[in-house]
């Protein structure tokens, strides 16, 4: 997968990270937003608290043609599977 395509998944959906020693781990989506550039809670997908997750954050949402840029993010949390 790559992370263009982190706009298709939902709920439910697996997603597998590969870690550097190439262990890897699973996870299941548990949501998917879409926000604004200006607007993305870096403190809220950053936090420490709660259970353990995995944010992954890419462009998203409408393309402004003329700059050739996304105008929003696509934020998906993820949880471990078995957790």
């Amino acid at each position: 997968m790559r992370f263009f395509t982190l706009r298709e998944l939902g709920p439910g959906d697996r997603v597998t990270v590969t870690r550097s020693d190439a262990t890897a781990r699973e996870f299941v989506v548990v949501a998917r937003e879409i926000h604004a550039r200006s607007a993305i809670l870096l403190d809220r997908c950053s936090a420490r608290a709660g259970a353990p997750r995995n944010t992954l954050i890419t462009c998203g949402g409408p393309a402004n043609v003329r700059t050739r840029h996304y105008r929003g993010t696509v934020m998906i949390t993820a949880r471990p599977v078995g957790r």
